[in-house]
């Protein structure tokens, strides 16, 4: 637990003082652990309330890193959009798998969070498109 606090104060840290590509750093960092946490919680059989949760918490952390990379994007710099764009496609894929090994009654909560995902990747293909 001490090691994760201090995580936080350095992310903490970082960000107030840090750049775009900070934040960004900070926000990825976020996405793996929240991906685990659902992937877990999914293998376990957790209840369908808990995989709401944890799927908001990656959706969340999602849209922050897509939000940063677009603002990046737009500041010229395409390659924080198209590391993003790479992730959110990753994260797809281990939806895809998730999703067969879910119970029934949690599909509906992966599904939306894959048509969340898709939205995300939208953004970013269309934001990429217009260089």
């Amino acid at each position: 637990m001490p090691d994760e606090i201090a995580g936080r104060a350095l992310a903490r840290q970082h960000w107030l003082a840090g750049s775009g590509e900070t934040r960004l750093s900070v926000y990825a960092a976020q996405i793996l652990p929240r991906g685990r946490e659902l992937d877990r919680a999914v293998r376990a059989g957790a209840p369908r309330r808990v995989i709401e949760v944890l799927a908001l918490r990656l959706a969340w952390s999602t849209d922050r890193i897509v939000d940063q990379a677009l603002e990046l994007h737009d500041r010229g710099t395409a390659q924080p959009a198209t590391r993003t764009l790479t992730l959110v496609r990753a994260m797809q894929r281990e939806l895809d798998r998730l999703e067969g090994q879910a119970q029934p009654e949690v599909r509906p909560v992966l599904q939306r969070l894959r048509s969340f995902l898709e939205g995300q990747e939208r953004r970013l293909v269309n934001a990429l498109a217009v260089e």
